[in-house]
């Protein structure tokens, strides 16, 4: 719904036009730099859960080289949602919140690699990282990041910025430990 209503606010003549080839090119720099890790990662994920198989079958699915229907259509949705989203922002809070969001991305990994999080293969690279760290290292992971986004927020735009960063910041890694 926020993210219709800043399309909405754009369409509107909130600047978003003028703002779309920037937000693509912000959007497009975290694939380019991870090798598109991230985002095979994401069309397969969302091959082998739209299939519906049990879970052996959907883990087939997603080893499979190729990108299905339901992987290409998650991966054109989530652009445009990022490029929405990003379209309509300020240039330094739009930096800001992009920066965040890679090391939300990051510190969420560690919270997933705790005890509680085993591999769905016990041969796979997920057993590498399946109850890696510890209780203070998962803390450390997120009260680094959160420290991080308020300090960003509060130096980017000023206390508004800052609550909402660290908002934002602290559902996403509510969102990567199956929380929210």
């Amino acid at each position: 719904r926020a993210v219709g209503g800043w399309g909405a606010w754009g369409a509107a003549g909130g600047g978003a036009g003028r703002c779309v080839p920037v937000a693509v090119w912000g959007c497009a720099t975290v694939p380019a730099l991870c090798g598109g890790l991230r985002v095979e990662g994401r069309a397969d994920s969302a091959d082998g859960l739209g299939s519906r198989r049990p879970g052996p079958r959907a883990l087939e699915i997603m080893r499979r080289p190729d990108t299905g229907p339901i992987g290409v259509a998650t991966l054109v949705f989530v652009l445009a949602v990022q490029v929405s989203a990003l379209a309509v922002l300020p240039a330094l809070p739009a930096a800001v919140g992009l920066v965040a969001a890679a090391v939300t991305g990051r510190a969420a990994v560690v919270l997933v690699t705790g005890p509680s999080f085993p591999a769905a293969l016990p041969h796979g690279l997920g057993a590498l990282a399946a109850g890696a760290s510890g209780r203070s290292a998962r803390l450390a992971a997120v009260g680094c990041v959160l420290a991080g986004a308020l300090l960003a927020g509060l130096l980017a735009g000023g206390p508004g910025l800052a609550v909402r960063l660290v908002a934002a910041v602290l559902t996403g890694l509510l969102a990567g430990y199956g929380v929210a």
